[in-house]
Protein backbone atom coordinates (compact mmCIF):
# COMPACT_ATOMS: atom_id res chain seq x y z
CA UNK A 1 0.00 0.00 0.00
CA UNK A 2 1.49 3.46 -0.95
CA UNK A 3 -0.13 6.71 1.11
CA UNK A 4 0.80 10.25 0.56
CA UNK A 5 -0.08 12.64 2.78
CA UNK A 6 0.12 16.01 2.46
CA UNK A 7 -0.37 19.52 4.30
CA UNK A 8 -0.93 22.93 3.38
CA UNK A 9 3.14 23.85 3.36
CA UNK A 10 4.47 20.94 1.89
CA UNK A 11 4.18 17.48 0.62
CA UNK A 12 5.23 14.85 2.89
CA UNK A 13 5.43 11.31 1.83
CA UNK A 14 4.48 7.86 3.60
CA UNK A 15 5.33 4.81 1.17
CA UNK A 16 4.39 1.35 3.08
CA UNK A 17 5.52 -1.73 1.16
CA UNK A 18 3.70 -4.20 3.42
CA UNK A 19 1.15 -5.83 1.73
CA UNK A 20 -2.28 -8.11 2.25
CA UNK A 21 -1.52 -10.17 5.61
CA UNK A 22 2.01 -8.87 5.82
CA UNK A 23 -0.29 -5.84 7.32
CA UNK A 24 -1.03 -8.16 10.31
CA UNK A 25 2.39 -10.45 10.59
CA UNK A 26 4.95 -7.43 10.16
CA UNK A 27 4.40 -5.71 13.33
CA UNK A 28 7.57 -4.57 14.52
CA UNK A 29 9.13 -1.37 12.79
CA UNK A 30 12.72 -0.96 13.43
CA UNK A 31 13.12 2.70 12.42
CA UNK A 32 16.60 4.82 11.64
CA UNK A 33 17.33 8.02 10.13
CA UNK A 34 18.39 7.91 6.49
CA UNK A 35 21.72 10.45 6.04
CA UNK A 36 21.86 9.42 2.47
CA UNK A 37 18.09 10.81 1.20
CA UNK A 38 18.00 13.50 4.06
CA UNK A 39 18.47 16.87 2.93
CA UNK A 40 19.93 15.81 -0.64
CA UNK A 41 19.27 17.06 -3.96
CA UNK A 42 19.47 15.14 -7.43
CA UNK A 43 20.98 12.11 -6.84
CA UNK A 44 18.70 10.77 -9.75
CA UNK A 45 20.87 7.19 -11.14
CA UNK A 46 20.10 8.23 -14.60
CA UNK A 47 21.15 10.73 -17.07
CA UNK A 48 19.91 13.88 -17.12
CA UNK A 49 17.84 13.60 -20.10
CA UNK A 50 15.85 10.75 -18.89
CA UNK A 51 14.63 12.77 -15.97
CA UNK A 52 10.83 12.63 -15.23
CA UNK A 53 8.99 16.07 -13.35
CA UNK A 54 8.58 13.35 -11.13
CA UNK A 55 12.17 12.93 -10.11
CA UNK A 56 12.89 16.44 -10.15
CA UNK A 57 10.05 17.06 -7.47
CA UNK A 58 11.00 14.06 -5.58
CA UNK A 59 14.67 15.59 -5.10
CA UNK A 60 13.41 19.13 -4.84
CA UNK A 61 11.51 18.30 -1.83
CA UNK A 62 14.25 16.18 -0.37
CA UNK A 63 16.79 19.04 0.13
CA UNK A 64 13.84 20.56 2.52
CA UNK A 65 13.27 17.49 4.92
CA UNK A 66 13.91 13.89 6.61
CA UNK A 67 14.14 10.83 5.50
CA UNK A 68 13.43 7.60 7.51
CA UNK A 69 13.32 4.54 6.81
CA UNK A 70 11.66 2.23 8.82
CA UNK A 71 11.64 -1.71 8.02
CA UNK A 72 8.66 -3.91 8.83
CA UNK A 73 9.15 -7.48 10.14
CA UNK A 74 7.96 -10.31 12.26
CA UNK A 75 8.54 -9.87 15.75
CA UNK A 76 10.59 -13.25 16.01
CA UNK A 77 13.00 -11.26 13.72
CA UNK A 78 13.30 -7.96 15.51
CA UNK A 79 16.36 -8.46 17.00
CA UNK A 80 18.40 -9.75 13.69
CA UNK A 81 16.23 -6.94 12.16
CA UNK A 82 17.51 -4.49 14.49
CA UNK A 83 21.05 -4.99 14.79
CA UNK A 84 21.03 -5.19 11.02
CA UNK A 85 19.74 -1.75 10.46
CA UNK A 86 22.02 -0.14 13.38
CA UNK A 87 25.22 -1.55 11.28
CA UNK A 88 24.45 0.37 8.40
CA UNK A 89 26.80 3.34 8.25
CA UNK A 90 23.90 5.22 6.17
CA UNK A 91 21.29 4.93 9.27
CA UNK A 92 21.59 6.91 12.39
CA UNK A 93 19.45 6.90 15.51
CA UNK A 94 17.82 3.41 15.05
CA UNK A 95 15.25 2.38 17.53
CA UNK A 96 12.06 0.27 17.80
CA UNK A 97 9.11 2.59 16.81
CA UNK A 98 4.91 1.44 16.99
CA UNK A 99 2.50 2.05 13.95
CA UNK A 100 1.53 5.40 15.61
CA UNK A 101 4.32 6.70 17.22
CA UNK A 102 5.72 6.61 13.16
CA UNK A 103 2.37 8.38 11.76
CA UNK A 104 3.10 10.91 13.99
CA UNK A 105 5.53 12.38 11.69
CA UNK A 106 3.60 11.94 8.92
CA UNK A 107 3.15 15.90 6.87
CA UNK A 108 5.93 17.52 8.75
CA UNK A 109 8.73 18.03 6.17
CA UNK A 110 9.47 14.19 6.38
CA UNK A 111 9.73 11.34 4.34
CA UNK A 112 9.33 7.82 5.22
CA UNK A 113 8.68 4.47 3.34
CA UNK A 114 8.11 1.17 5.44
CA UNK A 115 9.78 -1.60 3.91
CA UNK A 116 9.09 -5.18 4.61
CA UNK A 117 11.58 -7.67 5.68
CA UNK A 118 10.86 -11.46 4.22
CA UNK A 119 12.24 -14.52 5.85
CA UNK A 120 14.86 -14.32 3.09
CA UNK A 121 16.04 -11.26 3.73
CA UNK A 122 20.15 -10.19 5.12
CA UNK A 123 18.73 -9.33 7.97
CA UNK A 124 17.46 -12.84 8.51
CA UNK A 125 19.76 -14.80 6.52
CA UNK A 126 23.28 -13.30 7.85
CA UNK A 127 24.19 -12.67 3.57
Amino acid sequence: MTTTQTNKNFAGKFVDDRVGIENKTHTTFVMGYDTNLSGRSLLINKPEEEWTQEDVNFWEMAKKRKSFAVWACKEEHGDKVYKWVKSRTDMKHVTYRSMNSIKKHIGNNIHIHIYTVGDDHPAITGE
